[in-house]
């Protein structure tokens, strides 16, 4: 019998801002025939299956849609060509980007009509960040690590924002790396707060505990950071469906660390959760 106690993150799983993109899409999808996505609505293997059974289809790039599609723009946002290839093809469509990246995306907008060049710490073949290098177009550029700054051209004015899932220490070491430049720099820490609290909560208990599992799908870039995190400090394990949980291995552990990404499902949290119940394992909510 395991007497192995599971310090479950209660915040962990989905954020407001992918809540809010999976209730729009699920309304859009009983309201309207051929809804379809540009790309998948959030990083999650369970949802994007789940937003399938309500008939929403999933294109990788523009062409692949018509007029008689009803195009969601994902929690991701899209660069602005992208927008104005639906507005001119008379593509009837339903903006569900993120508040946040839309927050980005303004002053993104207001900078580089002032001239300034674009510091976008991110990773480039992200969806955010290509909508945000879209709004910057010439002026912008990506930076994924601090040994990018040596190799571009950064003088004059700048304006520095993050993908909103990045973690705070990759943003804070290329902003070190930018030395006297980022003293002159704007800089916008945009990474989203409900994102930054799940990777200082790992952060934390991942220490205490003595194993760490991290639910979420894997292209999901926050759930990626949430198990690099947790595996700096012990074992971490990563499953993106309840099925992939080794209870055998884990009940080796007395203490065991769970959080969730940013696009999991409350519904596989609590199938997680009730595997580890019915195995004897104590939970322990942690606020």
């Amino acid at each position: 019998m395991s007497m192995t106690r599971v310090l479950y993150d209660k915040h962990a799983g989905l954020c407001a801002g992918v809540k809010r993109t999976i209730r729009g899409a699920v309304k859009a999808a009983n309201e309207n025939s051929n809804v379809t996505t540009f790309g998948e609505l959030v990083h999650n293997p369970i949802v994007t299956g789940n937003l399938k059974k309500y008939g929403i289809a999933f294109v990788h790039s523009m062409e692949e849609l018509s007029g008689s599609r009803y195009v969601i723009i994902r929690a991701h946002g899209i660069p602005p060509k992208d927008e104005d290839y639906l507005r001119s093809s008379k593509i009837r469509y339903l903006d569900l980007t993120c508040p946040r990246v839309k927050i980005i995306h303004r002053k993104i907008d207001y900078y580089s009509k002032l001239g300034y060049k674009i510091l976008i710490v991110g990773y480039p073949e992200h969806a955010e960040t290509k909508g945000h290098l879209g709004h910057a177009g010439k002026n912008g550029m990506v930076v994924s690590s601090p040994e990018d700054i040596s190799r571009l051209d950064i003088n004059g004015k700048i304006l520095i924002v993050a993908q909103t899932t990045i973690s705070e220490k990759l943003f804070n070491n290329i902003i070190k790396a930018l030395g006297k430049k980022a003293g002159k720099a704007q800089i916008v820490n945009s990474i989203c707060p409900f994102v930054l609290n799940r990777l200082r909560w790992i952060r934390k208990y991942s220490k205490i505990a003595e194993a760490s599992v991290i639910i979420g799908g894997f292209n999901s870039s926050n759930t990626k950071q949430l198990y690099e995190t947790a595996e700096t400090s012990g074992k971490a394990f990563w499953i993106a469906y309840p099925d992939q949980l080794n209870i055998k291995l884990l009940s080796q552990y007395k203490t065991i660390a769970l959080t969730a990404g940013a696009s999991t499902p409350d519904t596989t949290i609590r199938e997680v959760l009730t595997l580890f119940k019915k195995n004897n394992f104590i939970i322990e909510e942690i606020y």
